[in-house]
């Protein structure tokens, strides 16, 4: 094997991770890379800045959550997971907008979704801007604000 294809090797692992990270919801690390959204003026969301930063929030300031079991557009919690993790629904009158979308749980409801991911609270957190679910068990998550 000629020097120039072993000097290049390193270099080209590099790329082929960073290509796979870029394509992946998972950074080269292995480590869980976070859904980062823009909230539209107008909408029943807010941001709030936190110890995990800017996150996407309830109207009365409740940090709002992913799980990385659901699949886009379809929720997983259900039962005792729906106990801990509420899922956060949406009105009659609730218009999708952007990335905020709407969902149909099994029972009907419709839950809001980020970027097809639907949202939770977490019953642990017991006041605005508290974000103890964050990173809970690997599989929740902040949904961070730009």
């Amino acid at each position: 094997m000629s020097k120039w294809r072993k000097a290049t090797r390193p270099a080209m692992a590099v790329a082929c991770l960073t290509l796979l990270a870029a394509c992946s919801q998972y950074d080269i690390f292995g480590t869980r890379r976070d859904i980062t959204v823009d909230v539209p003026p107008g909408q029943s969301f807010m941001s709030m800045e936190t110890t995990s930063g800017k996150v996407l929030t309830t109207p009365n300031g409740m940090t709002l959550y992913t799980f990385d079991k659901d699949t886009a557009g379809t929720s997983a919690c259900y039962g005792d997971c729906a106990q801990n993790w509420p899922p956060f629904l949406g009105g009659p009158d609730s218009k999708e907008a952007d990335f905020l979308t709407l969902t149909t749980r099994t029972d009907g409801t419709k839950q809001w979704a980020a970027q097809g991911k639907p949202l939770y609270t977490f019953i642990q957190d017991k006041k605005p801007g508290s974000v103890k679910g964050d990173n809970y068990n690997n599989v929740w998550h902040v949904v961070k604000v730009q």
